[in-house]
């Protein structure tokens, strides 16, 4: 995967456009929303993998402790903010962190 950025409407923005992929921005979105709820850095053992369930997205996602316990879900949504912001919720609650 490669991203690409440019000014709105400019001749850069327009080949990027030309060039986007739905599915790899929607997974992108997904995993990213993710992570973000955590705001951590690579000191945390935790993974996020979206992909495409039919219509709808499908995200697993993983969290280690310092206990060395690993904590694990799998989740299935339309919106890739909504799906990746929900599934790190609720890791966040199954793993009490």
């Amino acid at each position: 995967m490669i991203a690409v950025e440019g000014v709105e409407n400019s001749p850069a923005a327009k080949i990027a456009a030309a060039i986007d992929d739905k599915y790899v921005r929607q997974v992108i979105t997904c995993e990213r929303a993710f992570l973000a709820v955590f705001g951590v850095g690579c000191n945390v053992p935790l993974a996020a993998h979206a992909k495409k369930n039919g219509e709808k997205l499908e995200l697993t996602a993983m969290l280690g402790n310092e206990k060395g316990q690993l904590f694990s879900i799998t989740q299935v949504g339309s919106d890739p903010l909504t799906l990746g912001e929900s599934s790190a919720r609720r890791l966040q609650q199954l793993a009490n962190y």
